[in-house]
């Protein structure tokens, strides 16, 4: 009880200090409705002289490019350069030396900006993109639900691939490259930029089962309806799968790395 209090906190935290750089949040939600506008653009010509493809119609293909987008621009936006932050400039020791783990500290706060996010952000753009666009969602009250447990479990996923990326900082002491190509290879795998159902049928049935596709197609896919409760069950099963096996191994590689902490000018 006393470990969620704590996250609890860090994460209120994380959305007041998010709160009072509001300027940049304009900048942001334009930065999106530009990118999603463009990808709008793309699939408008795909989809010219065709009603459906792969079992997208047009309709659909924008509530895809809307919510990918969306989710996209969260996934890219982790705790990694936080942490290499901390290393490069030797804050790093300040905060191995706080009451709590350096994990809990970094997923806690990554709660605050996953809240602060979708609601100072996500859901302003979905509105604005789907009324700009003509775009249709036919859902219902429950796989909004199962959405919302889906990004949660989705954002558990991306917080410990970006913890990995930031743990190289103890070696490198500078993951921007790191950073950068993990935002492009996750982006591509995870269906950001193409749907998965745009790829070889051999190809689909791999990357379903790794954890990038829980991080934006299964999620999106989910409220578009396109699953059954069977799959759904089995893709909330694997997300907590995945959780599980990258919690073991974060936590496997800190304790190693922490021994050998180097602290570049603290």
């Amino acid at each position: 009880m006393k470990k969620i209090t704590t996250l609890l906190y860090f994460g209120k935290m994380s959305f007041k200090e998010k709160m009072a750089y509001m300027q940049s949040v304009w900048f942001d939600l334009l930065g999106m409705l530009v990118a999603i506008c463009l990808y709008f653009s793309l699939w408008q010509a795909v989809f010219k002289n065709s009603s459906e493809i792969n079992g997208f119609s047009p309709k659909e293909i924008v509530v895809y490019v809307i919510l990918s987008q969306i989710l996209n621009n969260h996934m890219s936006n982790g705790i990694n350069m936080e942490l290499s932050s901390w290393i490069y400039q030797g804050k790093i020791d300040v905060e191995l030396m706080r009451p709590i783990s350096l994990i809990e500290n970094l997923f806690g706060k990554r709660m605050g900006e996953f809240a602060f996010f979708y609601l100072a952000k996500g859901l302003p753009v979905f509105i604005i993109s789907m009324v700009m666009l003509n775009g249709e969602i036919k859902t219902n009250f429950w796989l909004v639900i199962i959405f919302v447990v889906m990004l949660f479990l989705a954002m558990c996923i991306t917080f410990y691939f970006d913890f990995l990326i930031g743990l190289c900082g103890f070696y490198t002491m500078n993951s921007y490259g790191l950073k950068f190509s993990k935002d492009a290879i996750l982006s591509f795998l995870a269906g950001g930029i193409i749907p998965l159902a745009f790829f070889p049928e051999i190809i689909q049935n791999v990357l379903i089962y790794l954890p990038f596709a829980s991080m934006i197609s299964v999620p999106v896919n989910c409220i578009l309806g396109k699953y059954t409760f069977n799959q759904i069950l089995g893709y909330l099963i694997l997300q907590i799968m995945w959780i599980f096996i990258l919690s073991i191994i974060s936590k496997a590689i800190y304790k190693r790395v922490i021994l050998k902490v180097t602290v570049q000018g603290g």
